[in-house]
């Protein structure tokens, strides 16, 4: 059987517009029904979401969740039962009113608060797919990656095409995010290299800018092709990011195995869309406020969440901040266990005795 597999990356849709982009989720909506024609027009027989297809949870909206859920269910149709997804950063930002959280029930690690019935998640986030012998990698999210080696994958030696799927700037040389920011949340090239090992084609997402196609000479003589697509919306109102449409990788795979990438452009309706300036000063003022007394699994939401990489916030991970102030392996073991386990006053010790012991 012949295959044609689309991937489409950070669709980020909201239950409301963004505070500066007025008209963005109508433009959301208009590219997901776009992406469900073209499944129907264009023979796809698998859709793959590189991650963050929502933004965050919808809280007492319960109408727009139903809504958007439904489309999602359309496009699953369309597709067959094969829409497929990587698990991104936004899945834990009000991780239980998030819609693709019910969407990957049921899931080992992301559990929903109501169980369901179903024995078939609606979007469907395994560690990896094999077609006609081409292995797809599933790299989902790692809130604790420290570098691109954190996000090597299993490679199946029976295949013989590999294809990684990342939601990370990890596993990106830093030459392609030097415009981004981000200078101090990449990987050394010989930690990419040995990441990459045995992945013949990769697709990024978590990165909006479209930076598009390039190849990675890797240190064993090898070459990976990465695609860098962008974001399916213009989430940030500045110009740095701001983009009007994005090639999304289409991968023929044949009956004998043989793969043949092309892409199909998708308009992302930004003339549709009115852009507003922002006070980042007070904007940043408030996000402070808003951690004070919360809950300790509000607060680890708030702290665990990455804004887009080229918005002009510069609000990073609570992982990423760490790496970038130095913090010793310790510091960080004592910070996530006063997060997740606060009351454990013994293991704070421990873990302080064996930092003070290196």
């Amino acid at each position: 059987m012949k295959y044609r597999v689309l991937i489409g990356n950070d669709l980020h849709k909201r239950m409301k517009d963004i505070t500066t982009i007025r008209g963005y989720c109508k433009a959301c909506r208009k590219v997901e029904l776009d992406i469900i024609q073209t499944i129907k027009d264009q023979g796809i027989t698998h859709f793959i979401s590189a991650g963050d297809w929502f933004d965050r949870g919808y809280g007492s909206d319960v109408a727009a969740a139903l809504s958007h859920v439904d489309l999602d269910i359309e496009l699953n149709k369309a597709v067959n039962g094969n829409f497929y997804g990587l698990i991104g950063n936004h899945i834990r930002i009000r991780m239980d009113s998030n819609p693709e959280l019910f969407l990957i029930q049921p899931h080992p690690v992301y559990l929903s608060r109501h169980t369901t019935a179903r024995t078939e998640q609606i979007m469907k986030t395994p560690k990896d797919l094999i077609l006609n012998g081409v292995q797809f990698h599933f790299m989902h999210w790692n809130k604790d990656a420290e570098s691109a080696y954190d996000y090597k994958a299993m490679i199946d030696e029976n295949c013989h095409y590999h294809i990684g799927l990342y939601h990370t700037e990890y596993i990106v040389p830093a030459q392609y995010l030097q415009d981004m920011n981000m200078h101090n949340q990449c990987s050394d090239n010989s930690k990419i290299s040995a990441a990459l090992q045995g992945i013949d084609l990769a697709i990024v997402g978590h990165i909006h800018k479209p930076i598009g196609t390039f190849v990675i000479n890797k240190n064993d003589g090898t070459k990976t092709t990465m695609i860098i697509p962008g974001s399916l919306t213009n989430t940030d109102a500045g110009l740095g990011s701001r983009h009007d449409y994005v090639d999304m990788p289409c991968i023929d795979i044949d009956e004998d195995g043989k793969v043949t990438l092309s892409y199909i452009r998708q308009t992302l309706y930004t003339d549709e869309l009115v852009f507003m300036k922002k006070n980042l000063t007070d904007d940043t003022r408030e996000k402070l406020k808003s951690l004070r007394g919360n809950t300790k699994e509000t607060l680890y939401a708030e702290l665990e969440q990455t804004t887009f990489i080229g918005e002009s916030s510069g609000f990073i991970s609570l992982n990423a901040f760490m790496k970038q102030q130095g913090y010793t392996p310790g510091d960080k073991k004592l910070i996530r266990n006063i997060i997740n386990n606060p009351n454990d006053i013994q293991n704070l010790v421990n873990i302080y005795k064996e930092d003070t012991r290196c």
